[in-house]
This record gives structure tokens, C-alpha cells and sequence, in this order.
């Protein structure tokens, strides 16, 4: 581990995965092999090599028979699986959010490093419930379950009020800062708690001015979001219209990490990002 925080079910998982995955190369055995030899379908084995998904305990313990695990590692692998499966508290999402929000939301609830770069709109979490509530408001969705996405998106940034909170960088193209979407008071509040969430909890945010951003933003075509565990595993979501994409794919993962570290790069610097940011919202 790379720092103190205390691990989640989604590293334990993912280190499983990781031995699973490496188990098998190194006995030169291919997934097509290992689905036959476990009855199940090729993409299967893949799921559970990537920490998608866990197998039932007695296909895991089939699994090390096939690797040969020897027989005193067995009882710390599986307690490794034990903790994977644990469950993590349920959240006030409710069947309003579909899975794979779902997936990020318990990413981000078990984070210690979140990174988004964002080109529209403000990154969920640090939105004003206004905010919120004005993106929120579409055609044939009803106020009830408007307010559950409401409360689902602002409930996310519970994880600043951990003991150990996970460091949260906003990058934010320059343009959001002139976008009120019909509301210039909502936009002002908006920008007003951003300084807030700056200077009273540590966020770092940070304005890429847009010439600069194209030089930066080749590689990528979406907003995106970097969540990072305390077992260093890094997932990519990308927002769209819908459910939004993930990416975990470790050589597409490095890919993003290096737009966003070049978009860092273009980025003001945090004091002379939050003074714009005030001067903005003082001629709203």
C-alpha cells in the first residue's frame, strides 16, 4: 500500500484478480483453457481477471487446484476473497441510478485520489443542490425522481467528510464559468461554493483556460473522471447522455492519466483559478 487508508472490498478484489490473471500466464495457460476446465464461458474468466465479478467460492478453490496453488497460501487467498465479497453500505441511490453509476458512486465512496476534468458542467459531487436540480430538470422525468438523482448526486461527496478523505482535483474548463443554462443565480452560487469547497475542504480546483486546453485535450473527446483506490487501482468514467463508460483497461487507463496530467499542466494555478472564479461571480 501507498498510503494509510484502510483498504476496500474493490482492492481486495482487484488484487485477486490481479493473482488470478497472473497465476494463469505464468503457467502459460490461456483463458479459452481455463473456461473449459471450469465450465464456463471464455468472457467469464475475463470478468474475473479484471475484478468485474467474483466466482462462487467453490470455482475459486477449483481455480487453485488448476494453478496448483500450494496448499498453505490457500486460507490468506481466501480470506482475501472473504473480504471481496463484503458488502459496502447501501446509499440513498435507490433504482433511480442505473448500474453502472452505481459502479462509480462506490468507486469514489472507497477513493483516495478522484481527478475529473470536466467541460460543460461542474463534476457532480461538487454541484449546489440548485445546480443540480436545474441539470436534472428534463422532459418526462418526474420532480420525485428528480430529487432522488438530486440527492443521490450530492451524497456522493460524503467521502470529504471521511477521517481520511481522498484528495479531490477538479480541473474545469474555462468556459463553465459562463454557462448559467437560464440561470445566472444558480450559476453564481455554483461558482461561489467551488471557492468554498477550496478553501474549507482542500479541493483542489483549478480553471484550464480553453486555448490552452486545446493544445491538451487531443487524445480524449469526453469530460472524464479518474478514480483511484487505496490498492492504486485507477478506473476511467466518462460521462455521456446515458449510463456513462468505464475504462479499465490499464494501457487506456495510461492514456487518460496522461491527458489529464498535461491538462494539469495548462491549468491556472489554484489562487489565481479561485480569483477568477470570484471575479466571475461578482458580475452575475
Amino acid at each position: 500500500m501507498s498510503d494509510e487508508r484502510e483498504q476496500s472490498p474493490i482492492d481486495y478484489k482487484s488484487q485477486l484478480a490481479d493473482f488470478l490473471r497472473a497465476t494463469r500466464e505464468k503457467l502459460r495457460l490461456s483463458t479459452d483453457e481455463v473456461a473449459h476446465a471450469m465450465g464456463v464461458k471464455e468472457p467469464t474468466v475475463r470478468t474475473w481477471e479484471r475484478g468485474r465479478s467474483l466466482p462462487a467460492l467453490p470455482t475459486i478453490r477449483a481455480l487453485f487446484d488448476l494453478y496448483k496453488v500450494p496448499a498453505n497460501d490457500r486460507p490468506e487467498l481466501e480470506q482475501l476473497y472473504r473480504d471481496a465479497r463484503v458488502r459496502q453500505p447501501k446509499r440513498p441511490w435507490g433504482k433511480v441510478i442505473p448500474e453502472p453509476v452505481r459502479r462509480l458512486y462506490r468507486f469514489e465512496s472507497a477513493a483516495s485520489l478522484i481527478r475529473s476534468f470536466h467541460t460543460t458542467l461542474v463534476y457532480g459531487p461538487a454541484q449546489t443542490r440548485e445546480m443540480a436540480d436545474l441539470i436534472l430538470t428534463t422532459p418526462g422525468r418526474s420532480a420525485k425522481e428528480r430529487e432522488q438523482l438530486v440527492d443521490a448526486r450530492l451524497a456522493r461527496l460524503d467521502f470529504l467528510r471521511r477521517q481520511r478523505a481522498p484528495r479531490l482535483v477538479l480541473l474545469i474548463l474555462e468556459s463553465v464559468l459562463y454557462i448559467d443554462h437560464g440561470a445566472p443565480d444558480v450559476l453564481k452560487g455554483q461558482l461561489l461554493h467551488l471557492v468554498r469547497l477550496a478553501e474549507e475542504n482542500g479541493v483542489e480546483v483549478r480553471i484550464v483556460p480553453f486555448k490552452a486546453a486545446k493544445r491538451a485535450y487531443q487524445k480524449v473527446a469526453t469530460p472524464f473522471v479518474l478514480v483511484t483506490t487505496p490498492g492504486q487501482r485507477t478506473i476511467v468514467h466518462m460521462d455521456n447522455q446515458h449510463e456513462g463508460i468505464f475504462v479499465d483497461d490499464p494501457d487506456r487507463v495510461a492514456d487518460y492519466e496522461t491527458c489529464f496530467k498535461s491538462l494539469e499542466e495548462a491549468a491556472l494555478p489554484l489562487d489565481a483559478s479561485l480569483r477568477l472564479l470570484s471575479k466571475v461571480a461578482s458580475e452575475l
